[in-house]
């Protein structure tokens, strides 16, 4: 699934990511980013970049994008956003 946003629509940061992880995310968002459903949670993706990966939840009533969680791509672990579980074991 790919998800495109206009550069200027505001995402609610949930977590006080750094302004270079919301300006990454916002910026894959504006140019048509491609999303990996939660098969767990209706409405949660994952998305990534070259660095990082971009936990996101997609309001299906008004389209409002709130960032959950963030972690670097390469990384064999991850901070676990509360309540999140992709169904994929933490190292």
């Amino acid at each position: 699934m790919v998800i495109r946003t206009q550069e200027s629509l505001k995402i609610e940061d949930l977590r006080n990511h750094s302004g270079e992880q919301m300006a990454a995310l916002r910026g894959l968002l504006a140019a048509g980013a491609l999303a990996q459903p939660d098969t767990h949670r209706s409405d949660f993706f994952e998305v990534s970049d070259a660095a990082t990966t971009f936990y996101i939840y997609v309001s299906p009533v008004n389209g409002r994008i709130l960032l959950v969680a963030a972690w670097p791509k390469e990384s064999a672990t991850r901070p676990e956003a509360a309540g999140h579980s992709s169904g994929r074991a933490a190292a």
